[in-house]
């Protein structure tokens, strides 16, 4: 009886840990509840210094000597803090005093992030003047890329055509990967 009790607490303990948030409650708790990502994008200056959780797709990582400036296409994030891709609602900008190095956080990967609302900034996009809010990054998680689709390697039967091939025989050679159904000739 109490060797169940374990294995269930054991197995409970397992489910809660590996649904945890990505980022740390210290960082979740600055997080102004009020403040919206879209209402942001309307009118920075008056949304100055709010702290927002935000997710997207970075597009382009720029170093200098202050710091690291990622541009990200804005995506909502589920409750785990993963941008989910379903419809964009802008670009920002995300500044950071640190250095990220430019081959991790390149182009096409997923960040979620808490960051400070620092204003507005104009620059040319494909252009034409573009106006990105922009954050100060508090905290960020650079998402891993997803795993390349598992494939089954190859079956090669060391002798295809022999005695020891199970399905070389009657009732079975039909179904061989080898030959077709007898009467298919």
């Amino acid at each position: 009886m109490i060797r169940n009790g374990l294995l269930i607490l054991l197995a409970s303990t397992l489910a809660v840990g590996g649904c945890a948030h990505v980022l740390s409650d210290e960082a979740r708790l600055k997080i102004d509840p009020l403040a919206d990502y879209h209402q942001v994008r309307k009118d920075p200056e008056d949304h100055t210094g709010k702290v927002l959780m935000l997710g997207g797709r970075l597009v382009e990582t720029e170093v200098s000597r202050e710091g690291t400036t990622l541009e990200v296409v804005y995506y909502t994030i589920d409750r785990w803090g993963r941008p989910q891709g379903e419809g964009s609602a802008g670009r920002f900008l995300a500044l950071t005093d640190q250095f990220l190095d430019v081959d991790t956080f390149k182009a096409g990967r997923l960040v979620t992030m808490t960051a400070a609302v620092e204003g507005e900034r104009t620059l040319p996009l494909k252009g034409k003047d573009y106006p990105y809010p922009v954050f100060r990054i508090d905290e960020i998680h650079l998402w891993r890329p997803p795993d390349p689709p598992y494939r089954y390697p190859y079956y090669y039967h060391p002798y295809p055509h022999s005695y020891y091939d199970p399905y070389w025989r009657y009732p079975y050679y039909h179904r061989s990967r080898y030959y077709p159904h007898p009467w298919y000739w």
